[in-house]
């Protein structure tokens, strides 16, 4: 797969950085208009309760009080201890008249009855305008039977309100106040007083959300309301009766879907710890208006996104193109350089970073020009193996001692050849002759030292080794003196030489002045290198010894007699090696 441009992966940077905080703006701003719609609900929906409680509180409480001092009455207690031993109601119900007058002027359309100990309901012989309500007169088998025998026991004396359904499912609302025996302190009974519910409040409460809010109460497993629709009454009441077993006395809140819809449902007990069975006010807001809000948000932060990702492109492909530009010119001049032209340059189109890089650019190209003449010329003044081996630091500037062959060559009756010779054809003489020698001695791994006048020598196993430096020295010679022959049968001018190669421990390195050094190496088998040089004859190369030994008799070698060399106090040995005479390759 090709590589990306700048221009492609800033356009790639920018498109992503603005669809990331796109994509973060839409799904924060999500969050908190739901969020907020939520804590709205739920306040609304808790103050709604709270409303809905204290009126009905209101409401309750003037006939709750009205019952509690009918049951505190003497007579009233005495008649219904009569009434129970003689088995009958009526004497009991006779004594209420006025009681009753008065609790059915407080409240609408009351039931009234009375319970006795066992649960049982009695109902009065007489026709009369209070009665038990239907459904409730089974005794113990009944809630509110099963309620009083609990108050009997003395589980609890207090008087109790609370909601039960009774016929047809309607929902009534009760209050049971306990018939005590002031005398004894004994549960005789209960007065019940029952008002059916047909509005619950929601309706208020519905009106006052804006139709938002869907309520009603929950009881045994049914949702009794006036608003939420009756297709939704099994689905909620099932979630309520869920929810109350983990909060059984508390308010919840969660989320639900109707018709593809979410919905807020929230619940809270009613009669926490009441002896009636447990009821709960319920209320489903629809989050609706929040999705629509949300959609618009939506398509808003969408449509900024869309014109800042448009803007953004454009923007990028205009300074993209003040970028591409010099970062192409750097990069072609780059290649230009690795290629070995150090001419190039590139232009500098401003002040800015790209600019400064470029002008730098430049100034590096004039440096590395400048290096590569200082290259080409210390390769010139010396030897290309030295100068490589200098530029890369492995030579060793304070001297070292190495085990070494030295190669001196110079030309026979040089003086004599000389004599009345132009300078100019002097010098392009020694130069055909030198060019042609120093190339035998790179072909050997030869390290040409120096040129003296007609004089050449050659380091073989310094700056570094090859392994058979000796071999590579005396196969060096003889292939001078090889070439030279040829030279000698198409050239203007015939040249003969004597070679001198000696081979031992010398030191190398380094050395001049602070100025200007010259590597070279130095010692005794150097300068014997030389003095053998000046002995041999035309065609001819003496070696030492040492050189000698190290060829295990791979060339043919003429012993002489032992040689008087200046700077030696004894006769040195030394062997002769001739072009004729040599046995070994060449």
């Amino acid at each position: 797969m090709p590589a990306l441009t700048f221009r492609t992966k800033l356009i790639l940077a920018m498109s992503l950085t603005v669809a990331a905080v796109t994509g973060s703006t839409l799904y924060v701003t999500q969050q908190r208009v739901q969020a907020a719609y939520q804590r709205q609900f739920e306040v609304q929906f808790r103050l709604q309760l709270t409303f809905f409680s204290e009126r009905r509180a209101q409401q309750l409480g003037e006939i709750a009080k009205r019952c509690q001092r009918v049951t505190k009455s003497v007579r009233i207690t005495s008649a219904l201890e009569e009434a129970l031993m003689e088995d009958d109601p009526d004497l009991f119900y006779d004594n209420l008249d006025t009681e009753i007058a008065m609790l059915t002027a407080a409240a609408d359309n009351p039931s009234i009855t009375v319970i006795d100990p066992m649960g049982r309901a009695l109902v009065p012989k007489k026709t009369r305008p209070y009665f038990l309500p239907q459904g409730t007169s089974d005794g113990r088998n009944s809630p509110l039977g099963r309620l009083v025998v609990r108050m009997s026991a003395g589980e609890r004396r207090q008087q109790e309100i609370g909601y039960l359904t009774v016929a047809d499912d309607k929902l009534s609302e009760f209050i049971v106040t306990p018939l005590i025996n002031q005398a004894t302190d004994d549960v005789l009974g209960a007065l019940v007083m029952a008002f059916p519910l047909s509005d619950h409040g929601e309706r208020a409460m519905h009106e006052s959300s804006r139709q938002a809010l869907l309520s009603g109460i929950w009881l045994d497993g049914h949702i009794h309301s006036q608003t939420i629709p009756a297709a939704l009454h099994v689905l909620l009441a099932k979630r309520v009766a869920q929810e109350l077993k983990l909060t059984p006395s508390g308010t919840s809140r969660e989320m639900i879907h109707v018709a593809a819809m979410p919905h807020l449902l929230f619940h809270r007990v009613l009669n926490p710890g009441s002896l009636f069975p447990l009821a709960a006010q319920v209320g489903l807001y629809s989050m609706a208006e929040a999705v629509r809000e949300q959609q618009q948000l939506r398509t808003r932060i969408l449509g900024f996104g869309a014109a800042a990702l448009l803007g953004g492109l454009a923007l990028i492909l205009y300074l993209s193109h003040g970028f591409s530009r010099p970062i192409e010119a750097l990069a072609a001049g780059t290649r230009r350089i690795a290629a070995g032209d150090f001419e190039v340059r590139v232009p500098v189109r401003g002040r800015d970073e790209l600019g400064a890089l470029a002008a730098s650019f430049n100034e590096m190209a004039v440096e590395l020009a400048q290096k590569e003449r200082y290259k080409l010329l210390l390769a010139q003044v010396s030897d290309p193996q030295v100068a490589d081996a200098l530029m890369h630091g492995r030579v060793a500037l304070g001297g070292e001692v190495r085990h070494a062959s030295v190669l001196f060559c110079d030309i026979r009756g040089f003086t004599a050849l000389t004599e009345g010779m132009p300078p100019q054809e002097v010098i392009a003489m020694l130069n055909e002759h030198m060019t042609a020698l120093t190339r035998v001695v790179h072909a050997h791994h030869g390290v040409v030292d120096k040129f003296v006048g007609d004089l050449i020598m050659a380091i073989f196993g310094a700056p570094k080794s090859y392994g058979d430096d000796t071999r590579l020295a005396v196969d060096c010679a003889l292939e001078m003196l090889a070439v030279r022959r040829r030279m000698n049968e198409t050239t203007k001018h015939r040249i003969e030489m004597g070679i001198g190669v000696a081979t031992g421990e010398m030191v190398a390195g380094c050395m001049g002045s602070d100025d200007r050094l010259n590597y070279t190496v130095l010692g005794e088998r150097v300068n014997l290198a030389s003095r053998l040089c000046s002995k041999a004859g035309r065609a001819e190369l003496f070696i030492d010894a040492t050189t000698h030994a190290a060829l295990h008799g791979a060339f043919k070698a003429e012993p002489v007699e032992p040689l008087p060399l200046k700077g030696f106090s004894q006769p040195v040995a030394a062997f002769r090696l001739s072009l004729a005479e040599t046995t070994g390759p060449m």
